[in-house]
């Protein structure tokens, strides 16, 4: 009995110590997977990640793997994590910093943006330099993305490069400029956002429209005013190349949707020809402004490029959470001809000729990581995203961006100022 009770107490003991080893080795065996798990998806999300991450006492290799994976989701989830924990775990960006740097000439405008801010939280020496990048490049989204990078981390001797943007077609690049100029000078000549935020709206109010561009007109002559009397205070920089189109070059995730009129449609279908994914919803009025862009780059372009308007109407946009990550469950399968019939209604009315795809359930958002409607992905003929970036563009803008990858030709002459590229202030 005694040798009993004796071989019960150690029996619970052994339980007892065999329970906690199955515990403490269970986390890293649960972390492990998870981490594989998540190389493996085509898709991934911030949750999974940061579970990753935070069980780790170093992150940046794991970062490091995701950056390496190719995959859209993944690629933008590393660098976001650093961005989120920029300011608490400097030594990890320290240690990312080469990750972080190629990032920041990437072609994706999403990544692009969230290293170059990185940087800047770092106050890292190759940011006024990463920021001149951005000027050369024909999205007028990144060049006011490199003057804002230059007004806040630059200098007065930036200005000669502000006032070349004053006559930029694009009354973002135009604000953006303005507000630099405001910040090196401390004069103002009373250009605001208020003025050109309708005109990228789409406000169709013919007067507030006039109003605005005549109140954006004065202050540009304002400043050119001033200018005239004041450029012999700055250095005139002497012309420079524009940068050629980047090499950069991701393996585009395949697709398989239909269309409206249930055809299935691959992307490896168009092999040899450039192809514009976009990503927009009719419910939603904002990503359908630029639609006669479309329509007008693929009319031109027909030789060359493939449109496809992927419609995510039914996958739950219209009620992204505040975190623009959407959710993929619904109480019921989504109406899908209901979406088709609608769409078609669409599509007469608003003269589209390109090809309009279904993605009801939202799962080629997923792999290209839709978080904002509308978004583009530009593929080059031979398969590969050139460009992803969130919102609409003009026509002489996504025009442009086609032809780096079409027809790149010798890069014209302009003057831009060099302390931007040396990192100067």
């Amino acid at each position: 009995m005694r040798n009993r009770r004796r071989n019960d107490k150690w029996l619970v003991i052994a339980t007892a110590v065999f329970g906690l080893l199955a515990v403490l080795l269970w986390r890293p065996v649960q972390r492990e997977l998870l981490a594989k798990l998540v190389l493996r998806s085509d898709t991934a999300n911030e949750t999974a990640v940061d579970q990753v991450a935070s069980q780790l006492e170093d992150p940046v290799p794991w970062l490091e793997r995701l950056w390496r994976s190719d995959k859209i989701p993944h690629r933008v989830l590393a660098v976001s994590y650093l961005k989120r924990n920029a300011v608490q775990n400097a030594s990890r960006v320290e240690r990312a910093r080469s990750m972080l740097l190629a990032a920041a000439s990437d072609g994706d405008l999403e990544v692009r943006q969230m290293a170059l801010e990185t940087l800047a939280e770092h106050h890292d020496p190759q940011l006024a330099p990463l920021a001149g990048e951005q000027l050369r490049d024909v999205d007028p989204i990144a060049k006011a993305l490199g003057l804002n990078l230059l007004r806040d981390h630059g200098s007065a001797a930036l200005v000669p490069v502000a006032i070349l943007f004053l006559d930029d077609p694009d009354p973002r690049v135009v604000h953006a400029a303005a507000t630099a100029l405001r910040r090196w000078t401390g004069l103002d000549f009373g250009i605001r956002y208020r003025q050109i935020a309708p005109m990228r709206k789409g406000d169709k109010s013919k007067d507030a429209n006039t109003e605005n561009a005549e109140a954006l007109a004065q202050g540009v002559s304002g400043w050119k005013e001033w200018w005239k009397r004041h450029q012999a205070d700055y250095a005139v920089e002497p012309s420079v190349r524009v940068r050629s189109p980047s090499a950069w070059r991701l393996p585009a995730a395949e697709l398989r949707l239909a269309d409206l009129e249930s055809k299935i449609v691959r992307l490896a279908d168009f092999r040899g020809k450039a192809v514009l994914l976009y990503f927009w919803s009719s419910t939603i009025p904002e990503s359908s402004l630029d639609i006669p862009s479309l329509v007008e780059l693929q009319r031109r372009n027909t030789e060359t490029l493939v449109v496809l308007g992927i419609s995510l109407d039914g996958a739950g946009f219209d009620k992204c959470c505040e975190d623009h990550e959407h959710s993929h469950a619904h109480e019921s399968k989504p109406d899908v001809a209901g979406v088709c019939a609608r769409l078609k209604q669409v599509v007469a009315k608003q003269g589209i000729n390109f090809r309009v795809l279904l993605d009801p359930e939202g799962e080629a958002a997923s792999r290209y990581h839709v978080s904002e409607l509308p978004t583009c992905v530009l593929i080059d003929p031979e398969g590969c995203v050139r460009r992803r970036f969130a919102g609409g563009r003009r026509f002489d803008t996504l025009n442009a961006m086609l032809n780096e990858i079409i027809s790149p030709e010798p890069a014209p002459q302009t003057k831009l100022a060099t302390e931007a590229e040396r990192g100067k202030p």
